[in-house]
């Protein structure tokens, strides 16, 4: 019985443990695709942004202290961009701020600037080929001079004949204080319940920001909204199918485990024992197993979490398994083992303490 008990618990917390890894994972991997959300001067020509790569027009940078209280945008990132003159030919300067959190959340930065000191530069894998720099050089831009902090490697996009810098210092080169022409945001998880995406992050962003305009790639949106939704359909319903497929399995060998032991069982009635008596004898026996079985079933599941799962989940999964077991998985574990099979031998103890003791006696 604790046997039976423990691997079906195993079972279970496996498969909730996965569940739970995978789909951090796959945050992280939606996360990685990149920013959905371009926040522009309001008085931008989108066409020109499309070609030149940046918008006409500025954003005042106090606003972005408006956009902390609200739940349809995160990881916010203030940007300042221009093309300058640049030796023979020209460069899009792009200043870079660090990201800004919603509602005071603390995470890991990604897509925020290069941390750049003021006077070193990051450079396109372009911009920098054609100007024949590497890491380590020094170069003169609008009559400062810099450090390359950086080469990047080609993105195959508008990306690669940037320069970039802290955005603080694109702002005094370009003699533009305090001010911005870009804001590149993630937009928030929004469930099924939310119809028009688009619809739901406007109306929460432009009485925040006034002046602008907001761009939703709907492309990259939908398809990150698409997979979570996906990922919690499928937990919702396999989750409770595991679980009752285990507590049937816990039930069904109960029972049997009960039917097994008529002639112990027709022995207590022989002697005067109860139906209820007896019943209480054999559920709290199955509890005991049962509760011993949950709580080996969860140690034995979170085992296979920190063994299997950076395989299946990928970097970072064993590390994240191996957290520890909550106290209240232990808890969980033990009570569902003892309850499911106190509930399997409950029904076979009741029958067989109320057959007629010389036919359970005989075995028949």
């Amino acid at each position: 019985m604790a046997g039976v008990v423990a691997v079906a618990v195993a079972t279970v917390l496996l498969f909730l443990r996965i569940a739970d890894l995978a789909a951090d994972r796959t945050r992280i991997i939606q996360r990685d695709i990149g920013l959905n959300l371009r926040i522009l001067p309001a008085e931008a020509d989108l066409e020109a942004y499309w070609m030149k790569g940046y918008a006409d027009g500025v954003i005042e940078e106090g606003l972005l202290q408006t956009v902390h209280e609200q739940d349809v945008a995160n990881r916010l990132v203030p940007m300042l961009q221009r093309t300058v003159p640049w030796g023979e030919g020209e460069a899009i300067l792009t200043g870079i701020g660090q990201e800004l959190f919603a509602r005071g959340e603390v995470l890991k930065p990604v897509f925020g600037g290069f941390e750049d000191q003021d006077d070193e530069l990051t450079l396109g894998a372009i911009a920098a080929e054609k100007r024949g720099l590497v890491e380590g050089d020094r170069v003169s831009l609008l009559g400062h001079e810099f450090g390359i902090k950086r080469v990047l490697s080609r993105t195959g996009s508008v990306d690669d004949i940037r320069v970039y810098g802290s955005l603080v210092a694109v702002q005094r080169l370009l003699g533009m204080p305090g001010q911005l022409n870009e804001i590149r945001a993630l937009e928030c998880e929004c469930g099924e319940e939310v119809e028009d995406p688009e619809a739901w992050v406007r109306s929460v962003l432009e009485p925040l920001l006034p002046g602008t305009q907001i761009i939703r790639q709907d492309r990259l949106a939908d398809a990150r909204r698409r997979q979570r939704i996906l990922a919690e359909r499928v937990a919702t319903v396999a989750a409770p199918a595991l679980v009752l497929l285990a507590a049937l399995a816990v039930s069904g060998l109960a029972f049997i485990n009960g039917r097994q032991r008529r002639a112990e069982i027709g022995l207590f009635v022989a002697v005067g024992m109860s139906a209820a008596r007896i019943g209480a004898i054999i559920t709290w026996r199955a509890a005991v197993l049962g509760v011993v079985g949950g709580i080996g079933g969860v140690w034995i599941g979170w085992g296979l979490v920190v063994m299997i799962g950076e395989r299946l989940v990928g970097s970072g999964a064993g590390m994240a398994a191996g957290a520890g077991v909550h106290g209240s998985e232990i808890l969980l574990g033990g009570l569902v083992g003892g309850v499911i099979a106190a509930c399997g031998a409950w029904v076979p103890a009741i029958i067989a303490a109320r057959t007629d003791p010389s036919t359970t006696l005989r075995g028949e």
